[in-house]
Protein backbone atom coordinates (compact mmCIF):
# COMPACT_ATOMS: atom_id res chain seq x y z
CA UNK A 1 0.00 0.00 0.00
CA UNK A 2 2.89 2.31 0.62
CA UNK A 3 4.41 1.64 -3.11
CA UNK A 4 0.43 2.69 -3.96
CA UNK A 5 0.60 5.64 -2.13
CA UNK A 6 3.77 7.17 -3.33
CA UNK A 7 2.82 6.43 -6.77
CA UNK A 8 0.05 8.49 -6.55
CA UNK A 9 2.16 11.10 -4.58
CA UNK A 10 4.49 10.98 -7.31
CA UNK A 11 1.92 11.32 -9.95
CA UNK A 12 1.04 15.10 -9.16
CA UNK A 13 4.29 15.97 -10.73
CA UNK A 14 2.76 15.40 -14.45
CA UNK A 15 1.03 18.63 -13.64
CA UNK A 16 3.70 20.45 -12.82
CA UNK A 17 5.89 19.52 -15.68
CA UNK A 18 4.52 20.67 -19.31
CA UNK A 19 6.28 18.37 -21.96
CA UNK A 20 8.17 20.41 -24.44
CA UNK A 21 9.45 18.52 -27.51
CA UNK A 22 12.27 21.18 -27.53
CA UNK A 23 13.70 19.73 -23.96
CA UNK A 24 13.53 16.05 -23.80
CA UNK A 25 13.63 15.61 -20.54
CA UNK A 26 10.45 17.24 -19.91
CA UNK A 27 8.96 14.89 -21.52
CA UNK A 28 10.07 12.14 -19.58
CA UNK A 29 9.35 13.26 -16.82
CA UNK A 30 5.89 14.37 -17.65
CA UNK A 31 5.06 10.94 -19.06
CA UNK A 32 7.29 8.49 -16.15
CA UNK A 33 4.96 9.22 -13.42
CA UNK A 34 2.09 8.19 -15.37
CA UNK A 35 3.57 5.12 -16.67
CA UNK A 36 4.69 3.92 -12.54
CA UNK A 37 0.84 5.14 -11.61
CA UNK A 38 -0.17 2.51 -14.33
CA UNK A 39 2.17 -0.75 -12.36
CA UNK A 40 0.53 1.31 -9.02
CA UNK A 41 -3.28 0.40 -10.29
CA UNK A 42 -2.38 -2.80 -11.16
CA UNK A 43 -0.67 -3.80 -8.43
CA UNK A 44 -3.40 -2.30 -6.42
CA UNK A 45 -6.01 -4.30 -8.47
CA UNK A 46 -4.92 -7.17 -7.16
CA UNK A 47 -3.91 -6.10 -3.86
CA UNK A 48 -7.82 -5.36 -3.59
CA UNK A 49 -8.94 -8.92 -5.09
CA UNK A 50 -6.81 -10.64 -2.98
CA UNK A 51 -8.00 -9.26 0.08
CA UNK A 52 -11.67 -9.22 -1.00
CA UNK A 53 -11.28 -13.32 -1.56
CA UNK A 54 -9.42 -14.27 1.84
CA UNK A 55 -11.31 -11.64 3.53
CA UNK A 56 -13.65 -9.00 2.79
CA UNK A 57 -15.95 -11.04 0.60
CA UNK A 58 -16.35 -14.16 2.88
CA UNK A 59 -19.83 -15.07 3.63
CA UNK A 60 -21.25 -12.41 1.73
CA UNK A 61 -23.77 -13.23 -0.26
CA UNK A 62 -22.89 -11.52 -3.59
CA UNK A 63 -23.99 -12.66 -7.39
CA UNK A 64 -22.67 -15.77 -8.40
CA UNK A 65 -20.78 -14.29 -11.23
CA UNK A 66 -18.85 -11.51 -8.97
CA UNK A 67 -16.11 -13.52 -8.32
CA UNK A 68 -15.58 -14.35 -12.32
CA UNK A 69 -16.26 -10.71 -13.41
CA UNK A 70 -13.70 -8.97 -11.10
CA UNK A 71 -11.18 -11.38 -11.94
CA UNK A 72 -11.61 -11.08 -15.71
CA UNK A 73 -11.34 -7.14 -14.99
CA UNK A 74 -8.18 -7.37 -13.05
CA UNK A 75 -6.51 -9.77 -15.29
CA UNK A 76 -7.57 -7.69 -18.52
CA UNK A 77 -5.71 -4.70 -16.51
CA UNK A 78 -2.90 -6.94 -15.56
CA UNK A 79 -2.48 -7.47 -19.01
CA UNK A 80 -2.27 -4.44 -20.44
CA UNK A 81 0.31 -2.95 -18.28
CA UNK A 82 3.16 -4.82 -19.98
CA UNK A 83 1.67 -3.48 -23.39
CA UNK A 84 1.78 0.26 -22.04
CA UNK A 85 4.74 -0.42 -20.24
CA UNK A 86 6.59 -1.49 -23.18
CA UNK A 87 5.18 1.21 -25.38
CA UNK A 88 6.26 3.96 -22.90
CA UNK A 89 9.73 2.76 -22.90
CA UNK A 90 9.87 2.29 -26.72
CA UNK A 91 8.57 6.07 -26.76
CA UNK A 92 10.88 7.91 -23.63
CA UNK A 93 14.25 6.15 -25.24
CA UNK A 94 14.54 8.13 -28.41
CA UNK A 95 11.83 10.49 -28.94
CA UNK A 96 12.55 10.80 -32.06
CA UNK A 97 12.29 7.60 -33.87
CA UNK A 98 11.54 5.24 -30.83
CA UNK A 99 13.93 2.91 -29.37
CA UNK A 100 12.57 -0.35 -31.50
CA UNK A 101 9.60 0.78 -33.77
CA UNK A 102 8.60 4.14 -35.05
CA UNK A 103 6.43 5.72 -32.55
CA UNK A 104 5.01 8.10 -34.46
CA UNK A 105 3.37 5.84 -37.20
Amino acid sequence: MVYVSISLILFTTIFAVQPDMTEPVTVKIHTAPYTNLTIAMGVLAVMVTWFGETVAWKGIDLFPGFRYINLLMVGLQISTIPVKLVHHINCLANLEEGLWWNSKT
